[in-house]
């Protein structure tokens, strides 16, 4: 698959920026948060004012990176400073940002002094933005960043190499994913030879667990259970689970992708409680196209990893998920 670049178009609505709001996704990951900070570094470095915006705080295993600037969660909290260009990363579309930023890039042009721009590797970005770079060909879209940040000539060093090769061994599974390929590997190479000790950096972003996220993932792991043959496993969580450990959501990051190390299991389906409803997360090594199940539920992400929000409770956003896996995989339905 053929790798794109930024078009002319969207590099010059960066260039005649001079404030930029830059945001990502609510409940940030590693790709998120690595391109979020990634991007304002680059555009720092080329004399522009930036703000950063997420819905959702930190997750406390990432709160080890340093930001290039304050995290606000609140627009609210810009007062009277106006950005001139609304910047979306790793977003497939202004939803995912929250409501604030979707009404805010979603009014008419007419009715706004600033124009969109997204950035992003998803499949079936929504090109929302009034310039978008949208190529589901590379592994992250820190990724991109990195291709971004050589564009301009800038070297992948200190705090910007950090910030991309967060962003790659998120979403790369440290490079165990279907999606690795010699473009992620070559620059993570760059990375390393620029500098970043892989030692210190697995020590800050691995070595950060609580006893209670522990005692968590323990208990979790010995609740999962088999369906369709061994073919699907399936871990469903509760506010009581997190109650009981006292962990916030973001403690069960990770989980989801640890599963697919069960032998013979070639989906994983992992159901969580949700602010309305139930969030739920599908994965596999490649094999299975989990992004067209998610689709089929009204939800999106990629071949190998991708999610959906439903209503009701966990039990029942499995059940209808679970049904759809057997559905699209040709195998007999067990019961939830």
């Amino acid at each position: 698959m053929a790798f794109t670049f930024a078009s002319e178009h969207l590099l010059d609505a960066l260039d005649r920026s001079r404030r930029i709001l830059a945001t990502t996704h609510a409940n940030p990951d590693g790709d998120a948060l690595g391109s979020l900070t990634a991007f304002a570094r680059i555009m720092q470095a080329r004399g522009k004012e930036l703000r950063l915006y997420c819905l959702s705080p930190l997750p406390d295993h990432l709160t080890w990176l340093p930001l290039p600037s304050p995290l606000t969660a609140s627009l609210d909290a810009l007062e009277d400073w106006q950005p001139d260009t609304v910047v979306l990363v790793d977003c497939a579309d202004e939803k995912r940002a929250g409501e604030a930023i979707r009404e805010l890039v979603m009014r008419p042009k007419a009715e706004r002094s600033f124009k969109t721009v997204c950035i992003d590797h998803h499949v079936g970005n929504s090109l929302f933005a009034d310039f978008s770079w949208a190529d589901p060909a590379y592994c992250a879209t820190g990724a991109m960043m990195g291709e971004l940040a050589r564009y301009y000539g800038l070297p992948l060093t200190a705090d910007l190499g950090e910030d991309i090769y967060l962003a790659l061994v998120s979403d790369t599974g440290s490079f165990t994913y279907a999606n690795t390929n010699a473009q992620a590997l070559e620059m993570a190479s760059e990375i390393v030879r620029g500098g970043l000790c892989l030692a210190s950096f697995s020590e800050r972003s691995n070595n950060n667990w609580s006893l209670g996220r522990m005692h968590l993932w323990g208990q979790l792991m010995r609740e999962v259970r088999m369906e369709c043959g061994g073919s699907v496993v399936v871990s469903i969580v509760t506010d009581d689970h997190l109650r009981r450990f006292n962990q916030p959501a973001s403690a069960l990051e990770d989980f989801a992708s640890w599963l697919r190390r069960l032998k013979g299991v070639k989906v994983v389906l992992f159901v969580r409680t949700a602010p309305r409803g139930s969030k739920v997360s599908l994965r596999s090594m490649g094999d299975v196209d989990v992004r067209e199940i998610a689709a089929s539920l009204g939800g999106g992400g990629h071949t190998a990893a991708a999610g959906v929000d439903m209503a009701g409770p966990p039990e029942e956003a499995a059940a209808l998920a679970l049904k759809a896996i057997c559905r699209a995989m040709g195998l007999e339905r067990s019961n939830l």
